[in-house]
């Protein structure tokens, strides 16, 4: 299967990746808190549907695609969200490109 290829000039939106975190709570215990992971440049593409699950009932949801560079120091998760243009995204599928150098976040927007 051919590597896909992406150009880094499309890169235009700016996203950030927010995660849980554990952090102290002064009282000896911890307590988790959304904080941002990463902010990164994304090619953003709204080309796909995703059916769920609304009131057991099908519906079709839009979605959209952000492709973000590969970085070792960072892996997605679908507990995390992304912020991009002042809507959250709650991460659906997750996809590496085989040659490592790209990741696939599919999302759809939460509010």
């Amino acid at each position: 299967m051919p590597v896909r290829r992406y150009d880094i000039g499309k890169a235009r939106h700016l996203i950030t990746v927010r995660g849980f975190t554990s952090i102290p709570d002064g009282y000896g215990g911890f307590v988790d808190a959304e904080t941002d992971l990463i902010t990164a440049y994304a090619i953003k593409e709204a080309k796909t549907s995703l059916r769920d699950l609304d009131s057991a009932e099908m519906v079709n949801v839009s979605a959209d695609i952000f492709i973000i560079r590969y970085r070792p120091d960072f892996t997605p998760t679908k507990d995390m969200k992304i912020v991009s243009d002042g809507k959250t995204y709650a991460i659906n599928t997750i996809l590496e490109t085989s040659d490592k150098r790209w990741w696939e976040l599919i999302a759809k927007v939460i509010e």
